[in-house]
């Protein structure tokens, strides 16, 4: 297959390299692309309810030179609330709570790498060790239990 760049005799045209080249250097493609495009792919066959961030509170102080941040996310069906603490160099934990409260399993999707782990009785869950980047929560369908939801909740993504 040949390069966009290559005109009709086969060659390599210098004004379409030169145009390349330009935007290469002035608007690169962002380096998360290609992981927001594989999760949205992903995520494309799947039936899901999206939640959208309803309040962020932005960076607060915790302890000395600590902050958090604490993001909400509502939907018709959950609300889910994180708060995200810096824990090293590019390193955070998520508290996460769902509400109405229930026992669910959440994921986490973050630097190309999904883990999963369950909130408690009263809603509530947490990641360590979460890397700096974008990452997005889905809570997913449990039966059972106090909420039945039918189709994963899945948060809008979000950038630590």
């Amino acid at each position: 297959m040949s390069d966009l760049t290559d005109d009709v005799t086969g060659g390599p045209d210098p004004v379409l390299r030169g145009i390349r080249d330009l935007y290469e250097a002035i608007d690169p493609v962002p380096s998360s692309l290609h992981t927001r495009v594989r999760f949205a792919l992903d995520l494309d066959n799947v039936e899901r309810e999206l939640a959208s961030v309803c309040a962020d509170m932005g960076l607060a102080a915790v302890r000395g030179t600590d902050y958090a941040r604490t993001i909400t996310f509502e939907c018709e069906t959950l609300t889910i609330a994180i708060t995200i603490t810096a824990t090293g160099a590019d390193r955070h934990r998520l508290d996460g709570w769902v509400a109405p409260p229930a026992s669910l399993p959440v994921e986490i999707s973050s630097a190309g790498s999904r883990r999963q782990t369950s909130s408690d009785g009263g809603g509530r869950f947490v990641f360590e060790d979460v890397p700096a980047g974008e990452m997005q929560l889905a809570v997913l369908p449990a039966s059972g239990g106090p909420v039945e939801l039918v189709n994963p909740v899945v948060t809008q993504p979000i950038v630590l």
